[in-house]
């Protein structure tokens, strides 16, 4: 294939021949010049307008490329700008188009910030993302490119705007511009036999220096491309994977479209731990938990051949899935759009994104398009759910309670929007039961040290709070009283922390992931967060994991007489102190480690109901009293048996409404009772779904499930475990 590009003036850029030399194609031949004519186009197959040339060039100049792509050639145009520019290179069916810069500094922003411009695939099948290279969002996220002497954090200044005899393949929107606007990234456009073809992310020459290595895969497709056109060799399927997630042992099936032109599949499947796995069935049972990427190579009965790539989500036990809450996207604070904010999860493997966006500035009809825009970027390999921020913007004065680092009284959603946020109002405590009734759950958004949300609202309570901007100590008050709200942290991705992401939530997963799994893993408080700001890229393996007795964070263990806890830690900056708190005392045990990795058990008595929860403090805080990094709580309770031993129960049941308490609970396993005698032990409870008992417990002569004989099983960790369906059980021990 023989390339022709139009001569680029910057001296000061790696020109074109040099990166397609390097790139080392032996089927690719580049030449370029600054005079050409349709002789030398005939003798091409590609003809390139570098990065800013065309406001350059004469109209007469470059009249024959309309013929060369007429006749089956094809003109890539790289990222231009508005100086001088024309499309008259353009025939008039495709040159109504428009450039415009969108590279301008935010008007909600007090510090010169400008907005970072990635484009949103809108064809994921498309060969420039598959073939031979996978590409997505995430690659074009995180970049800092020096041009002629200035920086950009971005990937692109100026977008076009295009009719509809183009393809766009990589849209973009802000504050301002909507998808339906027809603003483009990438696109191209059939004419004739040919093709025009069109990126407006930094050209080559530019990302060459700072994002080489996209910049070889990236190229490598289009040129791919270009040349499976030029041969009529094209070939696009979807894949899909169905279910998009499961648990671990069931089978996933991989869909493919269209099918009748297809020959052969042979997969590539990419485990969470990084082994390869080839099949050429379209079946797979996977054995690990976490997320699997597939890579299918796909022939066509004529010949032709192509890749596709997809996800799947296996759940295995407790799987550790992130995700954020309250994500704000194309408003004057945060102009970047769901394309933008998939690509930062994918390279900081967040699993799933809950929106805060719902009838903003009392537009209604932006919900049905905010929910357009979710169906279009949810994805296997993250999962965005809806949500909103209720938003009044009354400022509580102190008489009135409020507090002087922020006096409102904010609200955000999981798996509901729909309510009127923006108002220069006051909080309706009626708006906490519309939530409700829509089956949508609430958290306390950024209270700080104002107290408000503690009473019930209109007989209606919150389910979880935002406790890294909140004054815990006010957190542990409720928890000791018994009123058991999940602690979260929020994104709030507002101006200057667009990007900061120190709020990604680690919830463990016991069943497949999606927003119920969501909603219940968030009402049982298996929620931990560990902060993975600055360096965020550093930080994709942080975890921070918290059990009692082998029963993980947000669980209840009942003991009689002493427990062990365990703390796992590994954060990408030196923690400076772990903090075990029991019953709201921070100071109960303040330990300094100044360490990145933290494995400690401790054993502690049991005198009485108690719980424990993690905070560790960290460099970077919001704020003194502030615990960026934190578990929920494990709850202890004290109760009759043999020396040493205790139990804890895990079960999956649908949560539900309870109207006594005013809200959504997890509907755990409930104990009824529990007996010892003569060295007999009886445990009594009722299971509203289905679940298991882990007993820790010595010296076991018999045990019996409901009055028949069990084995006695143990796991590695020693402990007895004994399944159970729904209704009334009786677990009786002989010692």
């Amino acid at each position: 294939m023989k390339i022709f590009s139009f001569k680029q003036e910057y001296n000061n850029l790696t020109s074109l021949e040099q990166i397609v030399r390097e790139l080392n194609l032996p089927s690719v031949s580049i030449s370029s010049g600054d005079i050409f004519s349709a002789k030398d186009l005939k003798e091409t197959d590609v003809f390139i307008f570098p990065y800013d040339v065309i406001g350059k060039t004469h109209g007469e100049r470059t009249e024959p490329v309309k013929d060369f792509v007429k006749e089956g050639g094809i003109c890539w145009i790289m990222n231009q700008r508005q100086r001088g520019w024309y499309s008259h290179f353009l025939p008039p069916e495709l040159a109504d188009v428009e450039l415009e810069n969108r590279y301008i500094d935010l008007d909600a922003s007090r510090i010169r910030l400008k907005p970072y411009i990635s484009p949103w695939i809108l064809e994921r099948e498309h060969p420039i993302y598959n073939k031979p290279n996978y590409i997505d969002e995430g690659d074009f996220v995180f970049w800092k490119i020096k041009v002629l002497g200035d920086i950009y954090e971005t990937t692109a200044t100026h977008i076009v705007f295009l009719p509809s005899t183009w393809d766009i393949l990589g849209g973009f929107a802000d504050q301002k511009i909507k998808l339906k606007d027809r603003a483009a990234l990438i696109a191209e456009a059939r004419y004739g036999k040919g093709l025009f073809f069109w990126t407006q992310v930094f050209s080559p020459e530019i990302t060459w220096r700072g994002q080489k290595d996209f910049t070889k895969r990236f190229l490598q497709n289009i040129l791919t491309y270009f040349q499976d056109f030029r041969k009529n060799k094209v070939f696009r399927v979807k894949i899909k994977p169905k279910p998009w997630a499961i648990l671990s042992g069931e089978k996933i099936k991989i869909e493919i479209k269209p099918k009748k032109e297809v020959k052969s599949v042979n997969l590539e499947i990419l485990t969470p731990k990084g082994k390869k796995v080839e099949t050429k069935t379209l079946d797979y049972t996977p054995s690990e938990g976490g997320t699997y990427k597939v890579k299918a190579k796909i022939k066509a009965k004529d010949g032709r051949f192509t890749y596709a790539h997809t996800f799947f989500k296996v759940t295995k036990g407790f799987t550790p899935f992130r995700f954020l809450t309250h994500v704000h996207f194309q408003t004057d604070w945060t102009p970047e759009h769901l394309g933008t904010l998939y690509g930062i999860c994918r390279r900081l493997n967040i699993d799933g994104v809950v929106l805060a966006e719902g009838y903003f500035y009392w537009d209604r009809k932006l919900s049905l398009k905010i929910k357009a825009q979710l169906n279009r970027i949810d994805n296997p390999a993250v999962r965005f759910f809806p949500g909103e921020e209720i938003h009044p913007m009354h400022n509580y004065t102190l008489e009135e309670g409020g507090t002087k680092e922020d006096s409102r009284r904010h609200v955000t959603t999981v798996g509901y929007m729909g309510i009127c946020p923006y108002a220069t109002k006051r909080w309706d405590e009626k708006d906490l039961a519309r939530i409700h009734q829509n089956k949508g759950i609430a958290i306390v958004a950024h209270p700080h040290s104002q107290p408000w949300w503690v009473e019930p609202q209109e007989g209606h309570n919150f389910e979880a709070i935002e406790v890294d901007r909140t004054n815990p100590k006010i957190w542990d008050k409720m928890l000791k009283k018994g009123k058991v709200i999940t602690g979260i942290s929020g994104f709030d991705n507002l101006v200057e922390h667009r990007f900061f992401f120190r709020s990604i939530n680690t919830g463990w997963f016991d069943q497949p992931f999606d927003l119920n799994s969501l909603i219940d893993t968030i009402l049982k408080g298996r929620i931990t967060k560990i902060i993975t700001f600055p360096h965020q890229l550093r930080a994709n393996k942080n975890y921070l994991f918290f059990s009692i007795n082998n029963q993980i964070t947000g669980g209840t263990v009942y003991a009689v007489d002493k427990v062990e806890l365990q703390v796992r830690v590994r954060s990408h900056l030196p923690l400076r102190f772990l903090r075990i708190v029991k019953d709201g005392n921070r100071d109960y045990k303040k330990i300094k480690v100044n360490a990145k990795v933290i494995n400690c058990q401790f054993q502690e008595e049991i005198k009485r109901d108690t719980y424990w929860r993690i905070e560790i403090d960290c460099p970077d805080q919001y704020f003194e009293y502030s615990c960026p990094t934190f578990t929920n709580p494990i709850f202890v309770k004290k109760i009759r048996g043999p020396k040493g031993s205790y139990f804890y129960f895990q079960n999956q049941a649908p949560f539900f409404f309870s109207q006594e308490k005013g809200r959504f609970l997890a509907n755990l396993t409930q104990l009824k009772r529990v007996k010892f005698h003569d060295n007999i032990w009886e445990i009594s409870f009722f299971e509203p779904g289905e679940g298991k008992i882990f007993i820790g417990v010595e010296d076991i002569k018999e045990i019996e499930l409901d009055g028949r004989k069990k084995a006695v099983r143990r796991r590695h960790k020693g402990e007895i475990i004994i399944p159970f369906l729904k209704g009334e059980h009786k677990v009786r021990i002989k010692l």
